[in-house]
């Protein structure tokens, strides 16, 4: 009987702070999840109950899955309008203009996340792509313009078109003007 009013104070509590954006509470459930899945496989190996270890085990999957796939809608939490905790146009970043190339296509972008690992842009315009493929980016700020290509790794389609890619240095030469303009970002607080 504690065991299930348990579980329902603990749905209601993730569910109330989940919808408020307290994200970080994820992580208490994935470990009070993981050490009551632990207990149950210790519990069926000790005792030599397959059955046990073999629903043991599919809850350990069944788990992996959710996990995964809460982790995959929290990370898009910022720019789906359908979420309910989504909060309104994504934040760009300013002073930066964007273009992405397919053959004789030419977008405009905005930049809403930069690093070392890749950019995330916005399209105004969607267009067909094939995921995972590499698409022709040019970057420019006030001192610096990069131009390469990147290989799409995620893609999101909501109100506007949003890509994350990942940018593919010709050489280290060429990997170097990206770095620069990622730290000069970075100096400036964006």
């Amino acid at each position: 009987m504690w065991v299930c009013g348990l579980g329902i104070l603990v749905a209601l509590l993730f569910s109330t702070l989940i919808r408020r954006g307290v994200f970080l509470f994820r992580y208490f459930l994935y470990l009070l999840f993981l050490v009551e899945i632990g207990v149950a496989l210790v519990g069926a190996v000790l005792d030599r109950d397959f059955v046990s270890l073999g629903i043991a085990l599919l809850a350990f999957f069944g788990f992996t899955w959710i996990a995964l796939w809460l982790e995959r809608k929290i990370g898009s939490a910022a720019l789906n309008p359908d979420h309910v905790w989504y909060e309104g146009d994504p934040r760009l970043i300013p002073g930066i203009k964007a273009w992405v190339r397919e053959g004789d296509v030419c977008l405009a972008a905005r930049v809403r996340r930069l690093d070392e690992g890749g950019f995330f842009l916005f399209l105004d315009q969607p267009f067909s792509f094939k995921p995972g493929g590499i698409l022709g980016v040019e970057m420019s700020s006030e001192n610096r313009n990069v131009a390469g290509d990147a290989r799409i790794t995620a893609h999101f389609s909501g109100e506007k078109m949003g890509l994350g890619l990942q940018f593919l240095p010709k050489d280290l030469y060429h990997f170097g003007d990206y770095s620069a303009l990622v730290q000069e970002l970075r100096g400036k607080g964006l």
